[in-house]
């Protein structure tokens, strides 16, 4: 169907086997992103369905915990399942979003 799509239509191949991006991003980035928001997601959930608490994590995380954490693989076994999701998120390496309008638009794209 894809070459089909290309042949016939004059679409271009990367776009109809699916590996063109959206709005100029890469396959890479939007592969990334949905990982991402599917992390924020667990986070969310953990909080209770909580945008502003999981804005207050994500902040606090990016500010307090991710400079020294960034490098490393595994979380600290102590932290809650909350902030554990919050730091896979941050280890997908796409920018996190932290405020609750930023979250929202996140995860309605997911």
């Amino acid at each position: 169907m894809a070459i089909d799509a290309h042949v016939r239509d004059g679409e271009s191949l990367d776009r109809a086997l699916g590996l063109a991006g959206t709005l100029g991003r890469s396959p890479r980035f939007e592969i990334l992103r949905r990982d991402r928001n599917h992390h924020l997601v667990l986070a969310l959930a953990h909080l209770g369905g909580d945008y502003a608490r999981l804005a207050d994590e994500v902040a606090r995380f990016e500010l307090r915990l991710w400079p020294a954490w960034r490098y490393r693989t595994e979380h600290d076994p102590l932290w809650s399942p909350a902030r554990r999701a919050v730091f896979a998120a941050f280890r997908v390496g796409v920018p996190v979003p932290c405020t609750v309008p930023g979250l929202r638009k996140a995860l309605a794209e997911n």
